[in-house]
């Protein structure tokens, strides 16, 4: 019997070969990438003035890490009752869907609706499983309440339909915690202790 002899690979077969290697070590580094990693990146690319709308998948990314890690949360908050996350900074509501992280809280959790020359600008927020809160602008803040709850959550905030803003000297929109929540800034952006009317009820 004639025994078959051996020849070397071609370097176009070996190429494809680690080509092929490559791209599933690729897609499988892809899929292990924690998704806390993931929703640090999506902040990263919010805080440019030109970022774009979260994607779906970014949602879900935060989501997911709300769920394992409802310490995040908290972190982003730094202390206060919830942050915006499409601006965690200023609570400007940047798009026309935005979202509320809320951490873990045993109470009502209230903030406030503060508007810049916007007037009739509509704002829902919809928390899961509750009621949807609607409230306008006005000529002074307005306070909201949405409902306490065990889980961190992740809430959609639709205002009514406009440009993005890049910053908060654009934004014309904000969400913000009450003053005696944190004891930091009142609701016209002064000092607390300083003066400033309080918000007004929806």
């Amino acid at each position: 019997m004639r025994r078959v002899g051996w020849r070397r690979p071609s370097a176009g077969f070996l190429l494809i070969v680690a080509t092929l290697a490559a791209t599933a070590g690729l897609v499988a580094w892809g899929l292990a990438t924690p998704e806390l990693h993931r929703a640090g990146d999506l902040r990263a690319r919010l805080e440019r003035e030109a970022a774009t709308v979260p994607t779906a998948a970014e949602l879900a990314a935060v989501a997911r890490v709300l769920d394992a890690h409802p310490e995040w949360a908290t972190t982003i908050a730094a202390g206060r009752p919830f942050a915006v996350l499409e601006a965690s900074g200023s609570g400007c509501v940047r798009f026309e869907t935005s979202h509320l992280m809320v951490p873990p809280s045993t109470g009502d959790v209230r903030l406030a609706l503060v508007c810049r020359d916007a007037p009739g600008l509509g704002v829902t927020l919809s928390p899961p499983g509750a009621p949807e809160v609607i409230a306008r602008c006005g000529p002074g803040p307005v306070l909201l309440t949405i409902p306490g709850a065990r889980d961190a959550r992740l809430i959609p905030v639709r205002r009514s339909p406009g440009p993005n803003y890049g910053d908060e000297r654009t934004c014309p929109v904000f969400l913000a915690p009450l003053p005696e929540d944190t004891g930091e800034v009142d609701l016209d952006g002064e000092p607390a202790g300083e003066g400033g009317d309080g918000p007004e009820k929806d």
